[in-house]
């Protein structure tokens, strides 16, 4: 009579298939491959398990299951019931757990797992260095205020140095501090500090700061372009190259960033609703392309101006 094993050991040599590569597909230890094929199910502890392996096994190799597990309980079911019947009923003696001196030992073992929970976790605090991240501004912006507000949360940090200058901590982790911009850009350090252990956690920020004069006068310069590309509300996928340079290729948070065009530029975007583009503060619409679903604009700088398509 043909066997459950065989039946698998057949259809896994036909597919040219090793035990390992099996073991490796179902996640099932290759000796419980090997006592199945070999019909050895007394070496297993439960029928349950063998059912489970053989369903798993017939299936990997796209096998009908239920004829394979019909084969198996046919000739080999009695396994099972012969080492239920070999093992002896014993009676339970029920304890009552519940004494004073159980209930004693559970109190001070409970309480010593706690001290221990505790001073574990203080020097877990101890030993982790501090960590900061700037909530406001955003940073690579540009913006036209010479004094700059920087919030941010930190962890396990006391205070946070900025120019030699001391910003405490809250209770919250959260801290805000003023810095005062130069003409240009400006590559800014933040530091949180652990006084405790002198560790120290360091983030930057890269503001540009052009004053509402100066950009007047840009403006008035018919022979420079300014690129705006505004993010509102919501994250969105933007390609941006400005004379053939890629500046962007990413998914961008809300954000506003300027670029100085010369001959052209082309951006892409994956979401319009909530993505304008400037070109001397004159809004242009992107276009969807028809191919892709995505929306872009091309520009080149002519002499009479941005030519768009």
């Amino acid at each position: 009579m043909v066997t459950a094993g065989e039946v698998l050991k057949t259809k896994r040599e036909s597919l040219g298939k090793t035990l390992q590569q099996i073991s490796q597909e179902t996640k099932i230890q290759e000796r419980f491959l090997e006592y199945i094929e070999d019909n050895a199910y007394e070496k297993f502890d439960s029928d349950v398990f063998v059912s489970g392996f053989i369903k798993i096994y017939s299936e990997n190799l796209g096998l009908d299951t239920e004829r394979v597990l019909a084969l198996y309980r046919r000739s080999n079911g009695h396994v099972y019931e012969s080492k239920q019947k070999k093992k002896p009923l014993q009676k339970s003696k029920k304890k009552n757990i519940f004494t004073p001196k159980n209930i004693a030992i559970a109190v001070i073992t409970i309480s010593l797992v706690g001290i221990l929970i505790y001073i574990g976790y203080q020097i877990f605090l101890f030993q982790n260095p501090p960590t900061i991240s700037i909530t406001e501004p955003n940073n690579n912006i540009t913006v036209d205020e010479e004094t700059l507000t920087i919030s941010g949360e930190t962890t396990n940090a006391t205070y946070i140095l900025n120019n030699e200058q001391k910003t405490l901590v809250n209770n919250d982790g959260g801290f805000s501090l003023k810095y005062q911009l130069e003409e240009g850009e400006n590559d800014i350090t933040i530091t949180a500090i652990k006084e405790d252990t002198g560790q120290e956690a360091i983030t930057n920020l890269i503001i540009t700061y052009v004053p509402k004069e100066e950009e007047t006068k840009e403006k008035k310069q018919t022979d420079e372009y300014i690129l705006k590309l505004i993010i509102e509300n919501d994250v969105a996928w933007i390609k941006l190259d400005v004379d053939g340079i890629n500046k962007i290729s990413q998914v961008l948070e809300p954000s506003e960033r300027e670029y100085n065009v010369e001959d052209r530029f082309e951006i892409i975007s994956g979401r319009p609703s909530n993505t304008e583009v400037y070109i001397n503060d004159e809004l242009y619409e992107l276009v969807q392309d028809p191919s892709n679903g995505t929306y872009k604009l091309s520009c080149e700088i002519l002499q009479t101006g941005p030519v768009c398509r």
